[in-house]
This record gives C-alpha cells, structure tokens and sequence, in this order.
C-alpha cells in the first residue's frame, strides 16, 4: 500500500506511518495534539487523519531534532 497517495489515514494506517501504537494516536487525537475527526455512529464510529496532518507532525519532528 502506498501512503503518500492516500488523503486519509486510519488510526491504525497512521501509527503505522509514525512507527507507534494505535493507542498511541487514539491517545493523541483525545488529547488534540493529533487532529482527527469522527465518521459513523456509535460503535460503527471510527477516526480519519488527513494526510496534511502527517506533513505537520514530521516537520515538528524535524524541527525538534534540529534543535538537538
């Protein structure tokens, strides 16, 4: 599966993506430093991260090493 192509991620596709844990990002997203919206209803529900929101993470990650 080739990420770049799509414009959005699952929970799990992201943690893939970021080399973590899906709890990590469900954890994110509660805590809003991951932006994620809701689609479906009740347990049907799931999160959708846009690809934009991949490009912010890994150039605060950059940033962050940088300055290191």
């Amino acid at each position: 599966m080739i990420f770049d192509q799509k414009p959005f991620y699952t929970i799990v596709e992201f943690a893939v993506r970021l080399g973590v844990h899906p709890n990590t990002v469900r954890k994110s997203i509660q805590e809003g430093r991951i932006v994620g919206f809701k689609v479906g209803v009740g347990k049907n529900s799931s999160y959708r991260i846009s690809h934009s929101e991949f490009a912010r993470m890994a150039e605060v990650e950059y940033i962050v090493e940088r300055k290191q």
